[in-house]
């Protein structure tokens, strides 16, 4: 863990990481990076075009690639994408290079905020809700032990942003 590289923000999609992301590097004085965004901006086509045009292993090494060029910045808070972690040796690369925060959520909760939400999210392609559910829960429970490597884990929702905050000068002091 480096305290003075980028703060990687971990988590299933729908726990809120670009908007706590945001919150984050506001009250910080940082730089925000939505990876999805920077990827999706770079590519100039949404995740789910370039999954659909070029399949989901295109896609991730394209992510990979966008995390590489992002690791050496300083003072950013980085939203990844809900599989970043997971693929390659991205946990590791993040782990190494910034500090990285799991953003640990209810399955309830979670479940709660994707079937609000109105993003395209190219891994549950389902319009049973069924099967919604058991898509969330098998990825839940596939990339809760990768996330867990993160030193930092919050819990969300949270009740106040500032709980965050004093996580993250704990563990600069600890750094």
């Amino acid at each position: 863990m480096k305290k003075n590289g980028p703060i990687f923000l971990w988590g299933m999609p729908g726990v809120g990481k670009s908007s706590l992301g945001k919150k984050i590097a506001k009250l910080l004085q940082y730089n925000w990076i939505d990876l999805d965004l920077y990827l999706e901006n770079k590519h100039n086509c949404t995740i789910a075009e370039m999954v659909a045009q070029n399949g989901s292993e295109y896609f991730r090494k394209a992510e990979q690639d966008c995390l590489l060029e992002l690791i050496q910045l300083k003072h950013t808070v980085v939203s990844c994408g809900g599989g970043t972690p997971i693929y390659f040796d991205n946990a590791k690369t993040m782990l190494e290079s910034g500090i990285c925060i799991y953003l640990n959520a209810e399955l309830s909760f979670i479940n709660s905020r994707l079937t609000q939400s109105k993003q395209e999210r190219f891994m549950f392609n389902t319009n049973e809700t069924e099967n919604f559910l058991t898509l969330t829960e098998k990825l839940y429970l596939e990339r809760k032990p990768i996330y867990e490597l993160a030193p930092i884990h919050i819990k969300v929702p949270l009740t106040e942003i500032s709980q965050i905050i004093l996580e993250l000068k704990k563990s600069f002091e600890q750094a």
